[in-house]
């Protein structure tokens, strides 16, 4: 007993490693310099939203033991509109929506944010029927799914800690957008310019 109160230690017995982050993953939370905000968004929609709750969590989780400048909220979106609108408004004027089911990583040190939808966490497939003689039959109408949330959230904490100027490079000459108002491609006749301009330049990109 005064070992156990004393000491803590996890063994995952499982093939896959299903219950340990892997040592990228391990090895990029250790290398955290800022804090990050993760919010999740969860609504019962279904087994596969439930697994998924369920195991992004249990990531989550483990996230936290790693690294203390990882903080988890999870929010109800339907319930809890004082958060809800409180994460609106941190995300007011960048290009993230939230939505039901999906998980919202911020970094405040780098004023960087990314979403991560139910679909990216999710891998879908149909699963095949053995035959009496051990061949693959006709593909079983009750699909598949197997939760691959961490490696996207690998991305999404890269994606949000990153410090280093993110560059684009623009060609021209080739009938592409014109990159700025006043900015016209040689191939482009001017009619065709015009037009362009009503929509968007490529500048808003940059």
């Amino acid at each position: 007993g005064v070992a156990s109160v004393r000491n803590y230690a996890r063994v995952d017995y499982t093939r896959a490693g299903r219950y340990v982050l892997a040592s990228a993953t391990m090895e990029l939370l250790g290398r955290l310099a800022t804090p990050v905000r993760v919010t999740t968004l969860f609504v019962p929609q279904g087994l596969a939203y439930e697994t998924l709750r369920s195991e992004v969590a249990d990531i989550l989780d483990e996230y936290t033991r790693a690294s203390s400048q990882i903080e988890v909220s999870h929010l109800d979106p339907r319930r809890e509109l004082t958060a809800t609108r409180e994460l609106l408004n941190r995300l007011e004027g960048r290009a993230i929506q939230p939505e039901y089911n999906s998980v919202i990583f911020e970094c405040p040190g780098t004023g960087r944010a990314m979403k991560v939808s139910a679909h990216e966490m999710l891998q879908v497939s149909a699963p095949q029927q053995q035959a009496a003689d051990g061949t693959s039959g006709a593909a079983s109408p009750e699909p598949t799914f197997r939760v691959i949330a961490e490696s996207v959230f690998h991305q999404a904490l890269s994606v949000v800690t990153a410090t280093k100027p993110v560059r684009l490079y623009f060609v021209v000459g080739h009938g592409e957008k014109p990159r700025a108002v006043g900015e016209m491609s040689p191939r482009m006749t001017e009619e065709e310019y015009q037009q362009e301009l009503k929509f968007w330049g490529t500048d808003l990109l940059e």
